[in-house]
């Protein structure tokens, strides 16, 4: 339900069609705002921890499987989609990569 004396009770907009858009509309007044007020992850260590240890399964999933088989490709995104998370997180994309087996490198 709507709440009383909400400011955009009653106002229609038209973004699309179908029930994706009454979808959102909906969502709009039931949230009552339309800024959010997370403020975002303050200490991320312990979930970057959580996809150090999804990405190694995703490289022993790799490891595992027929190179091109439909489980090989889905790991490949996963952990394509995992370091696309660490870099916007911590600005650098390597930070889940392990070490070559040079023993040189220095990051």
């Amino acid at each position: 339900r709507p709440r009383p004396n909400h400011p955009y009770q009653g106002t229609l907009w038209v973004v699309g069609t179908g029930a994706r858009a009454g979808l959102a509309l909906t969502s709009l007044i039931m949230s009552g705002t339309r800024r959010s007020k997370r403020q975002g992850i303050l200490d991320p260590s312990a979930e970057i921890e959580a996809m150090r240890v999804c990405r190694d399964a995703m490289v022993r999933i790799r490891t595992a499987c027929p190179i091109n088989s439909p489980e090989y490709k889905a790991a490949y995104e996963v952990m394509r989609s995992i370091d696309d998370l660490v870099e916007l997180m911590t600005g650098r994309r390597e930070t889940l990569w392990g070490r070559s087996h040079g023993g040189d490198n220095v990051s």
